[in-house]
């Protein structure tokens, strides 16, 4: 059996397809079965998917990018192997941040404590964002709602992970 990807990202074409919901289940799955898992907040136009957790900080990927915080002070405990780090404020324009120096040393340093890293994005509708935040992962999750990605938006969206050789570990069909 080959060996789990560090890091994953997981990524739908539109928006409430069921990334996040995936993102933290699994996320969950993964700290049950022993592994130290990080679960980040990617998207950062609209950083609302882990707040539902019961988080103490409100300070973000967002914060961290932008200079305005350290690596220890935007990770939180959620509970024993998993940590998480929500998206912090609203950056209408995030997508030189996401491709910042600053995102791959959060992620190469992150590698160094975590036995997986999974990244909720935004949908690719939104912008290059997923792409970005992909292209650090070793493997990415594609989310696709049952009747909600039309077959040639599929098609594309295959080709553009190709173009930037992200290697698609699944497809998980939801809402079926």
């Amino acid at each position: 059996a080959g060996k789990s990807p560090k890091t994953l990202s997981v990524v739908s074409i539109g928006k409430k397809e069921g990334k996040t919901t995936i993102s933290i289940n699994l996320a969950l799955v993964c700290c049950q079965s022993g592994e130290k898992v990080l679960l980040i907040d990617g998207n950062l136009r609209n950083p609302a998917g882990l707040k539902s957790f019961n988080v103490t900080k409100n300070v973000g990927l967002s914060s961290y990018l932008q200079g305005h915080a350290e690596l220890e002070e935007i990770i939180q405990p959620l509970r024993e192997k998993l940590d998480i780090i929500i998206g912090g404020q609203i950056i209408t324009s995030p997508l030189r941040l996401l491709e910042s120096m600053r995102m791959q040393n959060l992620i190469e340093r992150m590698k160094e404590v975590y036995d997986m890293i999974i990244i909720d994005t935004p949908a690719i509708d939104v912008g290059n964002d997923a792409i970005s935040l992909s292209c650090y992962c070793e493997n990415v999750l594609f989310v696709i709602a049952s009747g909600e990605s039309l077959g040639q938006r599929i098609k594309r969206t295959m080709e553009l992970f190709q173009r930037f050789k992200i290697r698609i570990l699944g497809v998980i069909l939801n809402k079926v």
